[in-house]
C-alpha cells in the first residue's frame, strides 16, 4: 500500500513537471497562477517524498509487528500432536493441556489431575515431528531453557508467553 502511494505521488509529480515545462516553453513572459501552483506542487513533492530509508523503516516496522504474532501461533495439527505426546508420556487421557510456542519449540502446561501432578513439558518439532525434550513439575525459566540449548531470545519469549497464558 505504501509503495502504491509513493508510485501515485511520483506519477502526479511527473505530470505536474511536464505541465510546468510546457507552460515555461510557451511565449508567456511572466508566470501564471497555474505555473506557480505547479512549482509549489513540485517543491512539496520533492520535500515530502519518502526516501528508501523511510520505505524500508515502514516495511521493517510492519514485519516487527506481525512476526511475534505469527511466531507464537501453533497450527491445529501441531497443537494436537503436542497434546498427544504429553498425554502419552503422562499416561493420562483426561489431561487439559495448554500450549505456548516459539517455533520450533512449544511448552505444554497443565494443572494437577487425578493421576498426575501439574507441570510443563518442553517439546521441539524436528523432521520426524514433535518430541519431548524435558518434563518438569516446576516452571521453566529462561536460564533453564538456555541450558537445554535454546537461544536466549527464544527462551525469554517462551517464558514471557507462559506468564501471559497462565493469567
Amino acid at each position: 500500500a505504501v509503495a502504491a502511494l509513493v508510485r501515485g505521488a511520483r506519477a502526479a509529480s511527473a505530470a505536474a513537471v511536464a505541465v510546468a515545462e510546457g507552460l515555461r516553453s510557451s511565449s508567456q513572459a511572466r508566470p501564471t497562477l497555474k505555473t506557480v501552483r505547479v512549482r509549489r506542487l513540485r517543491a512539496m513533492d520533492e520535500s515530502s517524498s519518502p526516501g528508501k530509508g523511510t520505505i524500508f523503516a515502514c516495511i521493517a516496522l510492519a514485519l516487527a509487528c506481525v512476526a511475534p504474532a505469527a511466531a507464537a501461533i501453533l497450527g491445529e495439527s501441531d497443537a494436537v500432536a503436542v497434546s498427544e505426546i504429553v498425554q502419552d508420556r503422562l499416561k493420562a487421557t483426561d489431561i487439559n493441556v495448554h500450549i505456548v510456542a516459539e517455533k520450533p519449540y512449544a511448552i505444554a502446561f497443565w494443572s494437577a489431575g487425578g493421576n498426575y501432578a501439574a507441570g510443563e513439558a518442553l517439546t521441539k518439532k524436528g523432521k520426524d515431528g514433535w518430541t519431548i525434550v524435558k518434563v518438569t513439575s516446576g516452571k521453566f525459566t529462561a536460564s533453564a531453557l538456555q541450558a537445554l540449548g535454546i537461544a536466549e531470545s527464544t527462551a525469554k519469549a517462551l517464558v514471557a508467553d507462559l506468564k501471559v497464558a497462565e493469567r
